[in-house]
């Protein structure tokens, strides 16, 4: 059931055995090992997944489960982990009876149970989560030691929101969304699948007598009281329901008015990301012309699996209603998208587990009907009622499913041509793959007919052909190419890694299912109801009238109308932030909320492009601003090189000259400060941070008998050579101070006055960098996202955003990959040294201001832990976790959800941070040393002659910039 390739997923804490060094040669006492191996040092493995271990169980009835055998399991009777003292309390919140505190303290938390009959069966959780943690809610859940299947590794917990006020209006009168406050209070988690391909529960195969179940912490702390496991069932289906009706006399509601809820009025959401949208279409209720009204809720922001909203509606009667919305739903140019519907947490019936909505580029009148445009007809007593809508992906499951399974087939297929060809074939060679990849063909052959398969399926559940079929169609074209002219592949190699990287989108896009509602409203069964469609009048009044109004508004700054009249600002800063508008809003309404709220000093956001708020370069709109002497008060998001260059020039302000620097700095690593420091003064803060790390791709490595390199030394006799028998490649991105200071060398001296590269050591380390190129043939450069997903590129040191991409992006690599501290060079006393740094993004203050203090009291709060944290949430919810904040704060960047592997390797990375500093003329350096490398690798120069060359050029121009300032040192 398991294959032997990388997994992050380990047995339950407690059966873990220390990890076991991987070298026995010189760095088998070296601190901060790497090591490819998972905690009980055997192979990492992928469980099989719920769909192939399902597929084995057998329908429910066989196992002759009456639905009595119900599995009641109390909280206070949890066994921890050893030496652990669990955390138990009664009534904690109002609950009835006890419940258990699960964190990254207590760990695994186990019970043991009997089962009282062979079967299937569903488990149910209570849990509240707490307010103070907005991040997403993960357990594993193992039965006996083990995870029965891949997907219970990951079981999600959803929170619940609510807006904690109606919209308030911007100084354009336009409305902004309003904040978002979490539910706290008990709920009962039915335990199933993070990604939304079951409409059910997870069904666990148990059979009689005793057995041990262990919830296990992933991410964010709960609390949980008494976990019922008892037998899975099935929905009914409308057939079957609606015969209860007829059986009970339920009769038709007869009002001829539509009981509505506007979609932006949801009660509540499962996620901060779901707030109230826009739509400028003068038939969405309601509409204001000339304005931004938030009118609907959905559209993008709703496609991820399991998201839900939920609305509150009140019947005056008991009777049986149908359901009908307006809807936008375009995605996937034909693809359907799938919800769950459930009322007052129930699904009614079968069919609308997950029912389908269909594609088009208008708005729709959708009623909830079944194939044939019946309505189906639910039954409500009188009062009210909770309707909910939740993200399943439907009967889009299978071809997700099977995307992923070709992906696997495509990455393999690849790498047995490139272990014939290499990664760049020789055109005019014949390698006679038929010969010596003896299944090539047939696998082209299974691979095509796989993606007619689905071809044929997306047609048969869509209303019309998307997109993504006549994509697969073309995929399979292409395949039948190869099969015809096999003496082709190795010219149309890159054209396969084209249709695979492709392929992956394609997982990633149908997983996907956006809809966006306007209101959502019950019927009268018989009625005749017809949704408002706009005129091409109304609209066309509509953009005249917004065509207009945008000569008048101010769309720079970000400012909110503030309806307490408690809050009054005798002094506003303007600040310049270069960020997306997505990050300026959620800066200026936290600033109003908790900032200015708290002293009373307020903010105004100014959205600048990107590099508009640095000094460095080309003109800028700063550089402009501190001309005219107009400077903001403060700027966001500029480069680690400005604050320095403005220093230099008295333009920027000196933060060592308030009295609390030292507590405020200590938030963040020391070499993230260094950049920002001149002549004993700090003149930024850093607000990201970049860091190195080494991705490897634990599969491959096994497979070529390999291990992660602990040091450069490994990385030239070990991995080199390997790789280059089996055509794959090492890669790094250009940079060369990790080997300078992984040496004992440094840019310059004590005082920054004289370059410190004119030194054996500074050279050995050029001589070191350069070598990569020139005599292990490293690429210049890569991109690599892409050629870790293609097998090509086991081993590579990337930055933050490489890590962002392939933890989010490359869902194929699941359990495959994982990352250590970079190389790095061994040391006399036996530790190893890895010292290598990453760019910073900025916050500083400028001479000009008028309001230091104040400046300085939005410096502290803006790089906070927690502020820093809810921020880095917040912009998540609204982008992605693609979009995830690497914020400098180091508390705040750790207590984001990471895999906790994952954190070991950052607070390791973390010791050795180290950026090179910035001083008078010192920009000269790192484009000298590029020049340097330029010469050697790519024209063939000596390196000795290269390097002094550098070191000339760079004396030369620091010398003329200090003249130019007065600031020649002394002989």
């Amino acid at each position: 059931m398991a294959e032997e390739v990388a997994s992050d997923v380990s047995s339950p804490a407690g059966q873990e055995a220390e990890a076991q060094p991987l070298e026995e040669q010189e760095t088998d006492n070296a601190a901060g090992q790497n090591n490819s191996e998972d905690k009980d040092g055997g192979k990492f493995t992928i469980e099989a997944t719920y769909e192939e271990v399902s597929s084995k169980y057998g329908s429910l009835e066989s196992y002759g489960l009456t639905g009595n055998e119900v599995i009641e399991i109390k909280a206070e009777n949890v066994i921890p982990e050893e030496g652990v003292t669990p955390d138990i309390q009664k009534g904690y919140k109002g609950y009835e009876g006890y419940s258990v505190m699960s964190n990254k303290a207590a760990g695994a938390l186990s019970w043991d149970f009997e089962v009282p009959k062979t079967g299937l069966y569903e488990i149910y959780i209570d849990y509240i989560p707490f307010d103070d943690d907005k991040s997403d809610i993960q357990r594993k859940i193992y039965i006996d030691g083990e995870l029965p299947f891949r997907e219970s590794g990951s079981i999600g917990f959803l929170r619940k929101w609510y807006e904690t006020s109606p919209p308030r209006k911007d100084i354009n009168g336009d409305e902004v969304k309003p904040k978002l406050a979490q539910v706290i209070e008990w709920s009962t988690n039915a335990v199933t699948d993070v990604d939304g391909m079951t409409n059910r529960p997870f069904s666990y195969l148990l059979t009689a007598g005793k057995h041990r179940l262990t919830i296990d912490y992933l991410n964010a702390n709960i609390r949980i009281g008494n976990i019922v496991i008892k037998p899975a069932t099935r929905y009914k289906t409308y057939k079957e329901v609606l015969a209860e009706y007829e059986q009970k006399g339920y009769k038709k509601y007869t009002g001829t008015e539509p009981i509505r809820v506007e979609g932006e009025e949801a009660d509540f959401r499962s996620a901060q990301i779901l707030r109230r949208e826009p739509n400028s279409d003068p038939a969405t209720s309601p509409y204001v012309r000339g304005h931004v009204v938030l009118n609907t809720i959905g559209g993008w922001n709703w496609r991820k699996a399991n998201q839900k909203v939920e609305w509150k509606i009140t019947v005056p009667e008991s009777a049986l209603y149908k359901i009908n919305l307006r809807i936008f739903q375009n995605h996937g140019e034909g693809l359907n998208v799938y919800r769950q519907l459930t009322i007052d947490g129930e699904v009614p019936f079968e069919e609308v587990s997950e029912y389908a909505f269909g594609y088009s580029n208008k708005w729709q009148d959708k009623t909830i009907t079944d194939e044939n445009g019946e309505p189906y007809l639910f039954y409500l007593e009188k009062g009210e009622h909770t309707i909910a809508l939740q993200v399943k992906m439907g009967k889009a499951a299978p071809t997700i499913n099977e995307l992923y399974a070709i992906n696997d087939k495509v990455s393999d297929l690849i790498r047995n041509i490139t272990k014939v060809t290499g990664s760049d074939p020789d055109l005019n060679f014949d390698y006679e793959l038929e010969k010596k990849v003896p299944t090539l063909l047939d696998d082209m052959k299974e691979i095509r007919d796989r993606y007619r398969a689905q071809v044929a399926y997306l047609i048969e559940i869509s209303e019309r052909t998307p997109t993504l079929a006549n994509s697969l169609n073309t995929a399979a074209d292409q395949l039948d190419y190869y099969i015809r002219k096999p003496n082709k592949i190795p010219a149309k190699l890159d054209e396969l890694k084209t249709t695979q990287s492709s392929l992956s989108n394609w997982f990633f896009n149908i997983q996907d299912q956006p809809m966006m509602i306007d209101y959502l409203q019950l019927l009268a069964p018989d009625s005749n109801f017809k949704m408002k469609k706009s005129t091409v009048i109304e609209k066309f009044l509509g953009t005249v009238v917004n065509f207009i109004n945008s000569f008048f508004k101010d769309y720079d700054s970000i400012t909110v109308v503030v309806d307490n009249a408690d809050i009054q600002s005798s002094v506003t800063l303007d600040i310049w932030a270069a960020r997306s508008k997505e990050m300026c809003e959620v800066i200026q309404q936290m600033s109003l909320e908790d900032f200015t709220t708290e002293t009373g000093i307020g903010v105004k956001i100014n959205i600048m492009p990107g590099g508009s708020v640095g000094a460095v370069g080309s003109i800028s709109p700063l550089t402009l601003a501190i001309i005219s002497g107009k400077v903001p008060d403060l700027a966001m998001g500029s480069d680690q090189s400005t604050p320095v260059e403005l220093a230099i020039r008295d333009k920027a302000y000196n933060l060592k000259n308030f009295p609390d620097y030292e507590e405020v700095a200590k938030r963040f690593l020391p070499g993230a400060i260094t950049p920002l420091e001149y002549r004993g003064g700090v003149y930024a803060f850093p607000e990201t941070m970049d860091f190195k790390m080494l991705f490897y791709r634990a599969d491959i490595l096994d497979e070529i008998g390999l291990e992660v390199p602990n040091t450069w030394t490994d990385v030239y006799n070990k991995i080199f050579p390997v790789l280059d028998q089996h055509a794959l490649e090492f890669y790094m991105a250009k940079d060369y101070a990790p080997f300078l200071f992984q040496n004992g060398g440094e840019y310059f001296n004590k005082d920054r006055t004289k370059i410190a590269l004119d030194t054996d050591v500074a050279y050995r380390a050029f001589l070191q960098w350069t070598k990569l190129y020139t005599v292990y043939d490293m690429d210049e450069s890569a991109d690599i996202y892409n050629h870790f997903r293609f097998d090509d590129m086991p081993l590579a040191i990337g930055t933050y955003a490489d890590y962002i991409r392939i933890q989010y992006a490359a869902p194929e690599l699941y359990g495959r990959w994982s990352i250590a501290p970079i190389p790095g060079t061994l040391r006399e006393d036996g530790t190893i040294d890895r010292s290598a740094g990453g760019a910073v993004s900025t916050l500083l203050m400028f001479t000009d201001t008028k309001y230091k203090e104040e400046a300085w009291e939005f410096v502290k709060w803006w790089t906070g832990a927690e502020v820093q944290y809810n921020f880095s949430i917040e912009i998540e919810a609204i982008m992605g976790p693609e979009a995830r904040f690497n914020t400098a704060n180091v508390e705040g960047f750790l207590k984001l959800p990471w895999p906790e592997e994952h954190v070991e390797v950052f607070k390791e990375s973390w010791k050795y941070y180290k950026n090179q500093p910035n001083t008078l003329g010192g920009y000269y350096v790192t484009r000298n040393i590029d020049n340097a490398w330029t010469r050697v690798v790519l024209n063939d120069m000596n390196p000795r002659k290269s390097w002094e060359k550098a070191i000339d050029d760079i004396e030369s121009e620091m010398l003329r910039k200090q003249k130019e300032y007065g600031l020649v040192p002394e002989e």
